[in-house]
C-alpha cells in the first residue's frame, strides 16, 4: 500500500525532525553502513527516459554523535560529568535531480513526483537566494526566508540558522555536472546555484531583527568560476 507521508514537528527547543521515525543506537562504521542500505533500499526509484533508476524522492541520513567522559556511574560528580556530554549531527542528503516533462517522459503519478520534487528544489534555490541577499544587502522586513515552504528546507534550516543555544556546522554543497551539450540548460542552473551558495553565510536570530553572522564553509567540489568558463 501507499507509504504514510512523513509528518515535521518541532521538539522542546523549536528543531524540525520527522515525526515516527526510529532512532537505532550503532557501535561501529558497518552498523550505521547497514542501516543506509537498508534506507536506500526503501527509497522510491522508477525508470525514465533518462535515467533507469530515477530517484523519486530526496534522501536524507543523519548520525547523531555523542562525546561523553569515559565514565558517567553515579558518583557525586556524575551531575558533572553529564554536563560535558556533546552531541552533534552529521547530516547527509541526496536530492533528487530537478527534472523536465518533455524529455524524462514523466507521467501519471511520475509526473506528480517530479512536481513535487521540483517545487521544493525551487524552495530550496528561494532559500540560498533570500540567504544571499541578507548577506549582501542586510536585513529587510521584505526578506524572509521561506524555509516553511517546504518540508525539505523546514529541516534543513538548523544548518542556515545560528542562534546562542544552537549555533549553525558547517555545511558543504557537491553539485554534480553533465558535460553533455543536450543538459546544458540543467548544468548552468546548477551552476548558477552553486555561484549563489559559495560564501554564504548563516544567520543569527535575533529579536526583532534578523542579521547575517560569521562565514561558515559552503563549497562546491570545484569553484563555480571554472564551471561558468566552459558552460558560458
Amino acid at each position: 500500500g501507499d507509504r504514510p507521508a512523513l509528518r515535521l514537528k518541532e521538539d522542546s527547543q523549536g528543531r524540525p525532525y520527522a515525526k515516527d521515525l526510529t532512532e537505532t543506537i550503532v557501535g561501529s562504521v558497518t552498523e550505521a553502513k547497514r542501516l543506509l542500505l537498508q534506507g536506500l533500499r526503501q527509497r522510491q526509484v522508477a525508470a525514465t527516459q533518462l535515467n533507469a533508476d530515477s530517484s523519486r524522492s530526496h534522501a536524507v541520513f543523519t548520525l547523531k554523535v555523542a562525546r561523553m567522559p569515559s565514565s558517567l556511574g553515579s558518583k557525586p560528580e556524575a551531575s558533572a560529568l553529564r554536563s560535558m556530554v556533546r552531541i552533534s549531527h552529521i547530516t547527509v542528503v541526496d536530492l533528487a535531480g530537478s527534472e523536465r516533462a518533455g524529455r524524462s517522459g514523466a507521467a501519471n503519478e511520475q509526473l506528480k513526483e517530479a512536481s513535487r520534487i521540483n517545487a521544493s528544489l525551487m524552495t530550496f534555490s528561494r532559500c540560498i537566494q533570500t540567504l544571499r541577499t541578507l548577506q549582501t544587502s542586510g536585513p529587510s522586513s521584505r526578506d524572509v526566508v521561506p524555509f516553511r515552504d517546504s518540508q525539505l528546507t523546514r529541516l534543513l534550516s538548523p544548518f542556515f540558522v545560528s542562534t546562542a543555544a544552537h549555533p549553525s556546522g558547517s555545511v558543504s554543497l557537491v553539485v554534480c555536472a553533465s558535460p553533455g551539450a543536450a543538459d546544458h540548460d540543467e548544468t548552468v542552473n546548477s551552476l548558477r546555484f552553486a555561484s549563489t551558495a559559495l560564501g554564504l553565510q548563516p544567520l543569527v536570530l535575533s529579536r526583532p531583527s534578523v542579521v547575517p553572522s560569521t562565514p561558515f564553509a559552503l563549497s562546491a567540489s570545484r569553484p563555480a568560476s571554472s564551471f561558468k568558463r566552459r558552460f558560458p
